[in-house]
């Protein structure tokens, strides 16, 4: 049995007495709100009943809110100033990220100037995400963008954080005493 919803947002359809899963289509790009888990409503119909307060709900996934640096990968001279000498060329120099506004469950895919650099799968709305410690971050100022990706639905990209790798070690002083 199928139906669609009235100019409220209301629908109604007759069904059989016995079991009975109502469950909604979404929208495409759009995720499912409520229910979330189950995603369906299991009911038990009687002959002459009805329910009313099944809502379903939907809406479009959001992209991750912030993206920071965390201290112990920022290797400048402040640990919030975004400098780092870690350039993911290896597990000892792979960087770690705090995101926010994450749904949980959701595939969180981190990029460096459009290059996947690391993806987690999120266990609350506040993650850390380590970078895959293989994929070469080159030296320069870097835009580092995530998206999320929940019940099959790809987010747009998230704000970027404006990061800047410097590998290269200071130039030796040369030192030569007064005559």
């Amino acid at each position: 049995v199928s139906t669609q919803t009235d100019a409220d947002g209301r629908y109604s359809f007759e069904v059989p007495a016995g079991n009975v899963r109502l469950r909604s289509t979404r929208s495409p790009d759009q995720i499912q709100t409520t229910p979330i888990v189950p995603d369906e409503y299991e009911l038990t119909v009687e002959a002459d009943q009805s329910y009313s307060d099944l809502d379903f709900g939907e809406a479009t996934l959001p992209p991750p809110t912030a993206i920071d640096l965390v201290p112990e990968s920022d290797r400048g001279t402040a640990d919030d100033d975004d400098l780092t000498n870690w350039n993911n060329s290896s597990t000892s120099t792979a960087l770690q990220f705090r995101l926010t506004g994450i749904a949980t469950t959701a595939e969180v895919r981190l990029y460096a100037s459009d290059v996947l650099i690391g993806s987690t799968t999120a266990d609350s709305s506040e993650i850390l995400l380590t970078t895959d410690g293989t994929t070469v971050i080159p030296d320069g100022v870097q835009s580092i963008t995530a998206i999320q990706v929940f019940q099959g639905v790809e987010s747009a990209f998230s704000a970027p954080l404006s990061i800047r790798i410097d590998t290269q070690p200071p130039a030796p002083i040369d030192s030569v005493p007064p005559l």
